[in-house]
């Protein structure tokens, strides 16, 4: 379950009187520390008496408890914390003890010598300022900043305007001031545009399939066929060879060996030319004449119809080319 929100303290001055008791003992303490010079003995003490103090603001009503919370985080370095607690009693209307008001106007001007104020007037306002990553206001700020010196890096942000980096530095006793104006965001609205017919026809028209396939397979179909006949006129002469009354029996066994050569051969020559011939006619059939791109529409009034393909096709009439005979 998630947490609700933060219940109020309840206040309890007795308490808050105990919590401030032992607040001024542990500053003691460290006052008595630092005069032995145990610098970080007296450091833990005087963070120990803040807590106290803090705890006796919170249980308390008693203003001047925080001018003792802001005498103590002076003495630890804690100048902006300082200020804005010194400022808390300076601003009280009632209730502060007349020589702590006195001490407390001395300790607020030399505090104030010790860091920097920065106030910023930002355009537009509910402008996001944000310092280091974390958002310290948004415009306009109630009060100046209080920065210790040094150089720091804002950003301002606010829906519909460019948002906006400056670098700002800041140094000990100073009070700067800066304006800062965001622009707006430009907002273009183009106009829907006509398209002319001839930006329509520049659009680069689909690809139907490749027709390579188609011609490799016709080439080697064609090559395969040729190479086949003059193997098969080979082939037909050594019969004759082998078949003549005059042929020795050397020669009608040369004959018979070479000729059944040559007609396996061209057996395997004719197979291969009709399987070729008929992977071309497949691609074709399958691949390119029933994928082909729609025609174009007319243009100027006359149809752009695409040119019908040549396809190369080799029909194999292999009677006259088998090699028939024995041997």
């Amino acid at each position: 379950m998630s947490p609700g929100p933060a219940q109020p303290i309840q206040k309890d001055p007795r308490a808050a009187k105990k919590a401030f008791a032992a607040a001024q003992q542990m500053v003691a303490k460290a006052d008595a520390l630092v005069k032995r010079g145990k610098a970080e003995e007296a450091k833990a003490a005087y963070e120990g008496a803040r807590v106290l103090f803090v705890e006796a603001t919170d249980l308390g009503t008693d203003i001047n408890y925080y001018f003792y919370l802001a005498n103590v985080e002076d003495k630890l370095g804690k100048f902006v914390e300082a200020v804005a607690h010194y400022r808390l009693v300076l601003r009280a209307q009632s209730g502060v003890d007349p020589r702590i008001a006195k001490q407390n106007s001395a300790k607020l001007d030399e505090e104030m010598s010790k860091i920097g104020t920065v106030t910023l007037t930002v355009t537009p306002d509910g402008t996001a300022i944000v310092l280091s990553g974390e958002q310290v206001g948004v415009s306009p700020l109630p009060e100046p900043l209080v920065l210790l010196p040094g150089t720091y890096l804002f950003s301002f942000n606010a829906p519909g305007f460019q948002p906006k980096e400056n670098e700002l530095k800041v140094e000990a006793g100073s009070e700067s001031e800066r304006k800062i104006d965001l622009e707006s965001v430009a907002i273009v609205i183009e106009k829907p545009r006509k398209v002319v017919g001839s930006e329509v026809d520049d659009q680069p028209k689909p690809r139907g399939p490749t027709m390579i396939p188609v011609y490799v397979a016709g080439g080697v179909s064609l090559a395969l066929l040729g190479t086949s006949i003059a193997t098969g006129l080979l082939a037909s002469t050594q019969h004759d060879t082998f078949v003549a009354p005059d042929t020795t029996k050397t020669g009608r066994a040369d004959a018979r060996a070479v000729g059944k050569d040559y007609a396996h051969l061209t057996d395997a020559l004719i197979g291969g030319a009709v399987v070729t011939a008929g992977f071309a006619a497949y691609w074709y059939v399958f691949q390119v004449r029933n994928k082909k791109p729609p025609a174009d529409t007319a243009r100027n009034g006359k149809l752009d119809v695409s040119k019908v393909d040549v396809v190369p096709w080799v029909q194999h009439d292999t009677s006259g080319l088998s090699v028939f005979g024995r041997f």
